[in-house]
C-alpha cells in the first residue's frame, strides 16, 4: 500500500516563500552594495516542472506578497513581456526579470523567522500570520518616530500650494491647490517623501477636470501613453521653479515607466 503526503496550501506556500527569500539572500551576496538585486525568474515550456520549486506565477506571486509586507520593493520587471526564450538541457525557457531593493532590517526578520519556523517547526499559517504581524509592527514603530516635519513634503495655505525641503526651509510656491503641479509632489510626498506609486496612481491623483474629454485617456494602449505624456509636462513644468532645480528635486522612473518615486 503507498501512501501519499500531500502538503496543504500553506505549507506549499511557506515553502515557495522560503524558496524566494533564500534566491533574494543569494544574489543579495553577488550584488554590489547599494545596486538594485536582479532576481531571474525561469518559465519552462517543455519538461516536467521541479517539484522542489515554485512554478513560475507562484514564484512572481510570493515577490509581490513580500513587497505587500514592505521587506522589499519592486523597481522594475518584465512579466508580461516578450521574454527571452533559450534551451537548457533540451527544454525550451523563457527568462524573466525583476529588479529588487531589499527593505532593511524588515527582510532580515522576515529571514530570521522563516529559519525559527523551520527550527521549531512552526505551522505555516501561523508563521505567516507571525511575518505579517512583524511587518505591521515594524512600519507601526517607523511612524511613531518618522518626522515627516524633517523630510521633503507639502503644505497648503487657504488655496495656495507650497512645498518645503525641510521644517525650517524656505516654502517655495508650487501653484494653486488644484494644480497638477502641487497634485503630483503631494501625491509623490504622501504618506512620506520617496514613497514608490505607480505611474496609473499618479495620474489618477492629478487627474483635473478636463481629462474627462480626453478621447486618448479611453483606449487602452493610448491611454497609457497619454497618461505618462501628461505626467512627464507636469514634471517638465516643476522643474521650471527655480528652487526645485540644480537636482535638488529628482523624478525616477522604473525602466518600464511603470513606476515613479522622488529623490
Amino acid at each position: 500500500m503507498t501512501i501519499t503526503m500531500t502538503m496543504t496550501p500553506e505549507e506549499q506556500f511557506m515553502r515557495d516563500v522560503a524558496y524566494v527569500v533564500r534566491r533574494i539572500q543569494e544574489r543579495a551576496l553577488y550584488t554590489p552594495t547599494g545596486e538594485r538585486i536582479e532576481y531571474k525568474i525561469q518559465f519552462t515550456y517543455l519538461g516536467e516542472h521541479p517539484k522542489s520549486i515554485p512554478k513560475a506565477r507562484d514564484e512572481i506571486a510570493v515577490i509581490h506578497k513580500l513587497e505587500e509586507l514592505s521587506v522589499l520593493t519592486i523597481i522594475n520587471q518584465s512579466f508580461g513581456m516578450p521574454p527571452k526564450t533559450v534551451l537548457i538541457d533540451r527544454r525550451r525557457i523563457r527568462k524573466n526579470f525583476v529588479d529588487l531593493e531589499l527593505t532593511q532590517p524588515k527582510f532580515g526578520e522576515v529571514c530570521k523567522l522563516l529559519e525559527r519556523g523551520t527550527r521549531e517547526r512552526i505551522d505555516p499559517a501561523t508563521l505567516w500570520r507571525m511575518m505579517e504581524e512583524q511587518a505591521r509592527s515594524m512600519r507601526d514603530v517607523a511612524d511613531a518616530f518618522a518626522k515627516p516635519e524633517n523630510k521633503p513634503h507639502t503644505i497648503t495655505e487657504g488655496h495656495a500650494g507650497f512645498f518645503k525641503f525641510r521644517k525650517q526651509g524656505e516654502k517655495i510656491g508650487i501653484g494653486r491647490d488644484d494644480t497638477r503641479k502641487f497634485k503630483l509632489l503631494q501625491c509623490l510626498c504622501d504618506p512620506h517623501f520617496g514613497i514608490t506609486k505607480t505611474t496609473e496612481a499618479v495620474f489618477e491623483a492629478i487627474r483635473i477636470p478636463k481629462d474627462d474629454k480626453n478621447q486618448k485617456l479611453r483606449g487602452t494602449y493610448d491611454a497609457r501613453q497619454e497618461m505618462l505624456r501628461i505626467i512627464d509636462t507636469t514634471i517638465g513644468e516643476l522643474q521650471k521653479i527655480p528652487q526645485l532645480q540644480g537636482g535638488r528635486l529628482l523624478f525616477h522612473f522604473d525602466d518600464m515607466k511603470r513606476k515613479i518615486w522622488l529623490k
